[in-house]
């Protein structure tokens, strides 16, 4: 802010400083007259051409495999009871088949979650990619 010395002190005198507006609209003016040249030229480039998609047969459909979890912790497959040996032997060998069928868990709403959690892992060293939770 400037002040007049001859001004009377009820009234100031205020001028804006526009020096530095005017050295942002220059350097602006520049960097528009460097880069409107570049824009002007046009830039190679090679698109990839669209073909046809492959005829693909979707996957036969596979049954699901469902597994229980009861309150005891006990793991059910089509009613009967399974071991932990025979639990594993099964999920590896429907790991194998392809395409692979989704392993459906429900586990009882008394179980504990360290059997649904040695279940997921049994399933995930055995080779399965598709699990999944049902509810009860």
């Amino acid at each position: 802010m400037a002040f007049s010395a001859t001004a009377s002190p009820e009234r100031a005198l205020s001028q804006i400083n526009v020096t530095p507006l005017v050295d942002v609209m220059l350097v602006l003016l520049i960097i528009f007259m460097v880069t409107t040249p570049i824009l002007s030229r046009p830039i190679p480039f090679e698109l990839p051409q669209a073909s046809p998609p492959d005829r693909v047969t979707p996957p036969p459909e596979v049954d699901p495999l469902q597994l229980q979890i009861a309150a005891d912790g006990m793991v059910w497959w089509s009613g009967a009871p399974l071991s932990e040996a025979a639990l594993i032997t099964l999920l590896r060998t429907e790991a194998a088949r392809n395409p692979q069928p989704e392993l459906r868990i429900e586990a009882h709403v008394d179980s504990q979650y360290q059997n649904f959690a040695q279940l997921v892992a049994n399933a995930r060293n055995a080779g399965m990619s598709r699990i999944g939770m049902m509810q009860p």
